[in-house]
């Protein structure tokens, strides 16, 4: 179950259930006939763009072209610094960032995002230390998760 962060100020969270595809329920007959029609799960993707945070290089190429895939766009950058910078440029509807990065590390990142804006934030990182899902969570994300987790679930995630 994923977390819904709700407003700029309030810290409650609201449980978010993403393990329904709803456009896979979606009968394709529905749409039969509708000339222009775009296929109902272009209609249910809320985020487009995401702003992955990164440091390791492989790992930020190799998620960039499994979410690429998925059809989002991404921005990308290699330190907490690049990526606050990036955000403020351009602001993503949904941030990926990892715990461990160089300079600010990812929870100071997290929580100047806080500071700004509501977009929903999911800490991707190998730690899985439950001290480390609780600062996560603290610092502001919106949801936590293993690095080592698939791309599908990381991108069901993101809708």
């Amino acid at each position: 179950m994923g977390l819904l962060r709700l407003g700029d100020d309030r810290r409650r969270r609201v449980p978010l259930d993403l393990t329904v595809d709803w456009a896979s329920t979606w009968p394709s007959t529905w749409n039969d006939g509708l000339a222009g029609t775009a296929p109902m799960r272009d209609h249910l993707r809320v985020a487009s763009r995401l702003l992955l945070v990164e440091d390791d290089e492989r790992i930020r190429a190799s998620m960039r072209l499994a979410l690429e895939d998925e059809g989002y766009e991404i921005d990308e950058a290699a330190t907490g610094e690049d990526g606050l910078e990036t955000f403020a440029q351009r602001p993503a509807d949904v941030v990926l960032i990892d715990l461990m990065l160089p300079g600010i590390d990812g929870l100071e990142c997290c929580r100047a995002l806080r500071r700004v804006s509501s977009v929903p934030v999911v800490v991707v990182t190998a730690r899985s230390d439950t001290h480390d899902v609780v600062a996560g969570l603290e610092a502001g994300a919106d949801d936590y998760t293993m690095a080592s987790s698939t791309m599908a679930a990381i991108s069901g995630l993101t809708r």
